[in-house]
């Protein structure tokens, strides 16, 4: 005789129940996985985009015009104002008042290369933020060329004659470019440049820019701080950033120094 085997209806329903736990235990696992690495990933990039603006604000800060700094706020909105350093050195001749103006000025041979550019411009004795950007206090003057034919001592061209209204008791000279801000705002810090010498701080509102970092987190106060001593030797601009995002946060709390002598 001949038998036949199967499951029975009982096993097959005890199989599927098993295999649905089973099924549901791994899920859960695949789930926790799946989270646990979004949440890095999330992390990971909040903390690399916001530790690269940070270096990169850090960077420009410290390389700013001895008391250029200027920070201004309005709401929400917040920006940090600076005048960036080209090159610097010590001038043997400049035209600085009683002397009449002139379109030249000597100098020692910059040390970083420097050979000039005409969108850059000469300053000399900077003690305020208001020399940097107002031309009527006779600390700048426009750059035009320079003349390298001499060893040692160049020849730095104005493009016009021009008188400075005070002589730096170290005979140091700064070549400048426009004026860089960073401004907070919307929860975003944007970068602007090449918008010009403004009397008055402007926060740029409408001025085209470059996102530098997202999901910034001000409701804890505005980022931007400045500290000057009385001798005007040193300053620091404190920055304090809390990025957040998918409830992450990201804090950085750090104070930029700011060699002032000018």
């Amino acid at each position: 005789m001949k038998t036949s085997t199967g499951f029975t209806l009982i096993e097959l329903t005890l199989v599927i129940a098993i295999l649905g736990i089973i099924s549901v235990g791994f899920i859960g696992v695949i789930n926790i996985g799946s989270n646990v690495y979004s949440n890095v990933s999330s992390r990971d990039t909040l903390i690399s985009s916001s530790r690269f603006a940070v270096e990169r604000l850090n960077r420009e800060i410290r390389n700013a015009l001895p008391n250029s700094i200027r920070i201004a706020a309005l709401g929400d909105r917040q920006c940090v104002e600076f005048v960036p350093i080209v090159a610097s050195t010590i001038y043997t001749q400049a035209p600085i008042f009683p002397d009449a103006a002139q379109t030249s000025i000597s100098v020692i041979q910059f040390g970083n290369g420097y050979l000039g550019d005409d969108d850059d411009f000469v300053v000399i004795y900077p003690l305020n933020s208001n020399d940097a950007y107002d031309p009527s206090l006779q600390k700048r003057a426009g750059l035009k060329s320079i003349d390298t034919s001499v060893s040692n001592i160049w020849q730095l061209e104005l493009d016009s004659a021009a008188q400075f209204s005070e002589e730096s008791p170290t005979e140091r000279l700064f070549i400048i470019s426009l004026p860089v801000s960073y401004c907070v705002a919307q929860n975003r810090l944007i970068r602007y440049q090449n918008y010009g010498f403004n009397i008055t701080q402007d926060l740029l509102s409408t001025a085209n820019g470059v996102l530098m970092a997202e999901f910034l987190n001000v409701d804890e106060g505005l980022p931007f701080t400045y500290q000057e001593d009385v001798q005007m030797r040193n300053a620091v601009v404190q920055i304090d950033f809390k990025f957040s995002q998918n409830n992450e946060s990201v804090y950085f709390s750090n104070g930029v120094h700011i060699n002032n002598v000018p």
